[in-house]
């Protein structure tokens, strides 16, 4: 997340955003340029994160693998997008921060890693669908040590899937509104 924010925002502050407003790149271009780079990173860290909880923590993977790598990246790929779109709209690495942290932290909070949701009141469960680490959490819980179904597993990327896609667009309008400051 704090990755992917940064890439814009430091390109305006360092102004080689300069240089990309007049490159013959498509705004598409840009932004999957920004997109794919903190997607592997993130990809392959937890990647590397899953070894070592197997390995050295002696956790067992319930679940089937393809189906935790595929929930991994669809998951990644909304994250990312809320990053992009943070950093479309932030003019400095300081807003992006700051950013970042304005949601980051209420994520975590209504995602379910702090308490059950279920146990929240009315307005925070609402909340909390709109949040994709609450259908990140259930997912890699679910994988990891239920074996949860394939149905039920897809029937929660949906949601994750739909975040990516609308954040991602809002920040390409983002982007390319800001494009002509």
């Amino acid at each position: 997340l704090l990755l992917s924010s940064l890439s814009i925002a430091r390109e305006r502050e360092l102004g080689t955003f300069e240089q990309l407003k007049i490159s013959p790149l498509s705004d598409d271009e840009i932004l999957l340029g920004k997109l794919i780079p903190p997607l592997i990173v993130a990809f392959i860290s937890s990647i590397v994160i899953t070894v070592i909880i197997a390995v050295f923590f002696k956790v067992t993977f319930s679940g089937s693998i393809v189906l935790y790598l595929i929930a991994n990246f669809i998951s990644l790929f909304s994250i990312i997008g809320i990053g992009l779109f943070i950093s479309a709209i932030s003019y400095t690495q300081q807003q992006a921060i700051l950013g970042v942290f304005a949601f980051q932290t209420p994520a975590v909070l209504l995602s379910g890693f702090v308490s059950p949701v279920d146990d929240m009141p009315l307005f925070f469960r609402i909340l909390s669908d709109f949040n994709p680490l609450k259908y990140y959490m259930l997912i890699v819980k679910g994988i990891y040590f239920k074996n949860m179904d394939s149905l039920t597993v897809f029937k929660n990327l949906i949601p994750l899937f739909i975040i990516g896609i609308i954040t991602l667009y809002i920040a390409r309008i983002s982007f390319k509104f800001n494009k002509g400051d």
